[in-house]
């Protein structure tokens, strides 16, 4: 129940926020980035959330879409990525992101809803486990796996900027 909880509010919050925001300087981000830094205390459930919104990894077409998440709880972080592709499918348990390293290596993230979803572009992944190798290494391909799956090669510029936002939300207060 927690977990579909915390993965509801992260997909709340993130459409929520406005693309018209997503270039604004945030006092919070502790580096000299621009970015759209949200955070939100649920008081309930004594949860804070760190988001940046929506940003892309292509700038071509067809884009591959990202926000970035930090879920903190008694000390404790965990950090999703949404993405969201331009092909609809049915994600499910077997769903996945699979992102090539430009140092050769891989990591395939299982999709964190366990429930089937037709009709949807997006999802959900737990990156927690795999923090240090995203902060050490360059990402040049990434594939999105909702029933079809895309591959999507990595704009060396914008992944910088990801690169970037990954450092706010990490160091965020």
């Amino acid at each position: 129940m927690k977990q579909k909880f915390i993965l509801l509010l992260i997909l709340i919050l993130s459409i929520n926020n406005s693309y018209s925001q997503f270039n604004k300087r945030n006092k919070d981000c502790p580096i000299d980035h621009r970015c759209y830094l949200t955070s939100n205390i649920d008081e309930f459930e004594e949860v804070k959330t760190y988001q940046i919104n929506f940003e892309t990894f292509l700038s071509g077409r067809p884009k591959l879409t990202y926000n970035l998440a930090r879920i903190s709880k008694d000390g404790l972080n965990r950090y999703f990525m949404t993405f969201v592709q331009p092909v609809e499918g049915c994600r499910t348990k077997d769903s996945y992101v699979y992102i090539m390293f430009e140092n050769g290596n891989k990591v395939k993230i299982p999709n964190a809803y366990t429930e089937i979803d037709c009709g949807t572009s997006f999802i959900i992944v737990d990156i927690t486990d795999y923090l240090e190798e995203f902060k050490t290494n360059t990402i040049t391909k990434i594939r999105v796996n909702i029933e079809y799956t895309l591959d999507f090669d990595i704009n060396k510029p914008l992944y910088e900027n990801f690169s970037k936002n990954l450092t706010c939300i990490s160091t965020a207060i």
